[in-house]
């Protein structure tokens, strides 16, 4: 986790010294992957149950996936219609 955190520090800075839509697409998705690992493994902390690995990443590479999408179809209301549905159930 220290390692990863360091990562994102990097990653950050590079995104805040030249902000472009690839910076911001590579400092997201590995903000996504670190925050579910830690809530994955708080989660395995607090209780005797064991997540699945194979639902975790592939809840994990649907967030990274609905990120992308969500970069690409920015103005698009049909998108943001879409997602604020998905949001609220």
């Amino acid at each position: 986790m220290g390692i990863a955190l360091v990562l994102q520090g990097f990653l950050s800075g590079a995104y805040h010294i030249c902000p472009t839509q690839r910076n911001f697409q590579f400092d997201a998705s590995f903000m996504y992957v670190l925050v579910i690992l830690t809530i994955v493994k708080l989660y395995q902390f607090r209780h005797p149950i064991c997540v699945n690995a194979n639902v975790t990443f592939v809840t994990l590479a649907l967030v990274a996936i609905w990120a992308f999408i969500g970069l690409k179809l920015d103005n698009d209301n049909t998108f943001k219609a879409i997602f604020t549905v998905f949001h609220m159930m």
